[in-house]
């Protein structure tokens, strides 16, 4: 009888310890703005892509959000995140050197999403939506043609992307559990503070 009443007890301490450490966990969203959203993919770049022969040299990045309310009931396509971005063209000459073209610019663009198990910010999607090369540039169609190709073999589906390590994410970047694209909002970070 005394075993069963102490593991009765027990039963109900575990229980009660349970109930407490889940009732001091609280949930909340943190909405980004486009302005946030460029400061932080700022951390990430510059970056130069290689590609067969050439390099492509990303600086800059923009955030840009489309104009809230974009699907319809005709078309519920999911938001996509655009992100604009200089681009220098980097080519290799005769004597082995790279070369710069001028700055251009490119629209990529993907469906936002969240690998609460890899902590990895996923472009769902993604796409070149536009690729404006510098003026002067030398054939520029065998540059988007070399992009293209490369773009296939090296970018998977989702984009995988490590969370930045920007000083505004680190209060809560143990806590993320979703980053979602809000039609209305923008950018949507779901945290969970235990």
């Amino acid at each position: 009888m005394r075993r069963l009443i102490s593991t009765a007890v027990g039963t109900v301490l575990v229980l009660m310890l349970a109930t407490q450490s889940a009732a001091a966990a609280f949930g909340t969203t943190v909405p980004i703005s486009a302005e946030l959203a460029t400061s932080i993919a700022t951390s990430l770049f510059p970056q130069t892509v290689p590609l067969s022969e050439n390099r492509l040299y990303v600086s800059n990045p923009v955030v840009l959000y489309a104009n809230p309310g974009t699907a319809t009931s005709s078309n519920p396509a999911p938001p996509r995140l655009r992100l604009q971005l200089n681009v220098q063209s980097l080519r290799r000459q005769v004597d082995n050197t790279l070369k710069a073209s001028a700055p251009g610019q490119a629209e990529v663009s993907g469906e936002l999403g969240f690998d609460a198990i890899t902590r990895q910010i996923l472009l769902i999607n993604p796409s070149i939506d536009r690729l404006e090369l510098g003026p002067g540039d030398p054939d520029r169609q065998a540059f988007r043609q070399e992009l293209d190709r490369q773009w296939e073999k090296q970018v998977t589906n989702p984009m995988r992307i490590d969370l930045p390590p920007h000083p505004y994410l680190i209060p809560f970047r143990q806590g993320i559990k979703d980053i979602r694209l809000d039609d209305q909002q923008g950018i949507v970070v779901e945290v969970l503070f235990e």
